[in-house]
């Protein structure tokens, strides 16, 4: 680096959005998975009565359902403005791959949707 240069950090590190938002879902699911495991640890060991049971399976499913579909309209929303923007300012710009990615989160939070009605049923039978 030239020493008159300034330091200058050109980088875009978020140009890949949907592989940011797959290491925070990542990042979600292993922080409550790790709560999960120091709360067995905890009845376990150092509590002598039972405390309620929760159905953690049921609990990120139902996180999940409501965080998914969110985000595939997110990215969805983004892409369309991307492409208005990058067409009006003569930009070059990146396709339909955002898009097509909030699409399958729409979808799968649908899917995520449809389980937990599944399993509420089951449990009530």
């Amino acid at each position: 680096m030239n020493p008159n240069q300034s330091f200058s950090l050109n980088g875009n590190f978020f140009t890949s959005y949907p592989s940011v938002f797959i290491n925070l879902i990542f990042v979600l699911i292993a922080v409550y998975a790790l709560f999960v495991i120091v709360d067995f640890l905890r009845e376990k060991y150092s509590l002598k009565e039972k405390s309620a049971d929760i159905d953690h399976f049921n609990f990120v499913v139902t996180i999940l359902a409501k965080v998914l579909p969110l985000s595939g309209v997110g990215f969805i929303i983004e892409n369309i403005l991307q492409l208005g923007f990058s067409e009006a300012l003569h930009y070059p710009n990146s396709g339909f791959s955002d898009l097509s990615f909030g699409v399958i989160l729409l979808f799968v939070g649908f899917g995520l949707r449809s389980l937990r009605t599944t399993l509420r049923k089951e449990k009530t039978v």
